[in-house]
């Protein structure tokens, strides 16, 4: 089987067979299944002009796993939840057979926040990372680093892959993952609440924004010398980053990210 780039298999989905025997001088047309997919909830968002029922129906040229059916249609399979053939439970290894109904439910919304409510970032999700990480989730965000690494770190670390790139998402090895949907970084925030069900779940102010440390109260003797005169003069409370030792204290900006903060909860329905 041939695969692309992004590691979906090319060439199955076209309507007639393309190579002849040796030989042969004419086209031989490949035998051709057909099967309908259903994409229930936000999977149709991936659609390429989605039908309103979420129905897709496919002609196959050759036998295919249903991960590489569903991931032809655009769609990555860290968004999917149960796959269904024919009303029973498969799993993605499964190959699909001609005349399958092939249903495929949406993993997000969760009901429930995941285990650990760890994340890890591409590089083009700089904006977030700062905004999750000022409500206080575990978020990484690594720039300059190939797919294949983001993928294995993912697993390894057992974080969520948040990234605006499907390729990423279609990697067979990746397990949990989202499509970021917006483009705006309050937005994005909103949408990443909403879909882990993590509104309850914030804790702001205590993490680092620039490396994600978990930030430790601290007293001005022991920050004096990472902060500049006016705000020694002026407060008395900071807390310190034990990675970066970036030191924080509640200065005239902390109303602008207080705001932001209610935004986003109060966009993502808490």
């Amino acid at each position: 089987m041939v695969r692309g780039a992004d590691g979906v298999p090319s060439g199955i989905f076209s309507r007639f067979g393309d190579l002849a025997p040796a030989g042969r001088s004419h086209p031989v047309a490949a035998a051709v299944l057909h099967v309908t997919v259903s994409f229930q909830g936000e999977l149709q968002d991936h659609l390429e002009q989605a039908p309103p029922d979420g129905v897709v129906t496919l002609e196959l040229e050759l036998p295919a796993g249903l991960r590489d059916v569903v991931q032809s249609l655009r769609v990555p399979h860290p968004e999917c939840g149960v796959v269904t053939v024919n009303g029973d439970v498969r799993p993605w290894d499964s190959k699909a057979a001609d005349g399958d109904e092939i249903t495929v439910s949406a993993r997000y919304p969760l009901a429930a926040p995941p285990r650990g409510r760890r994340f890890l970032l591409d590089d083009h999700l700089g904006k977030l990372s700062r905004h999750l990480r000022l409500l206080g989730l575990d978020t990484e965000h690594y720039v300059g680093v190939d797919d294949a690494e983001l993928a294995r770190r993912s697993v390894a670390d057992g974080r969520i892959l948040l990234t605006r790139d499907r390729g990423l998402l279609m990697r067979a090895s990746l397990r949990e993952g989202r499509f970021i949907r917006s483009i705006e970084p309050t937005q994005q925030a909103i949408e990443i609440l909403r879909s882990f069900a993590l509104a309850t779940e914030v804790a702001p102010f205590t993490r680092c924004l620039e490396c994600n440390e978990v930030l430790v109260t601290a007293t001005l003797d022991e920050v004096a010398d990472r902060v500049p005169a006016s705000a020694a003069d002026r407060y008395d409370r900071f807390r310190s980053c034990p990675g970066c030792r970036r030191v924080y204290w509640e200065g005239t900006h902390v109303d602008r990210l207080r705001e932001r903060i209610r935004l986003i909860l109060e966009g993502s329905g808490n």
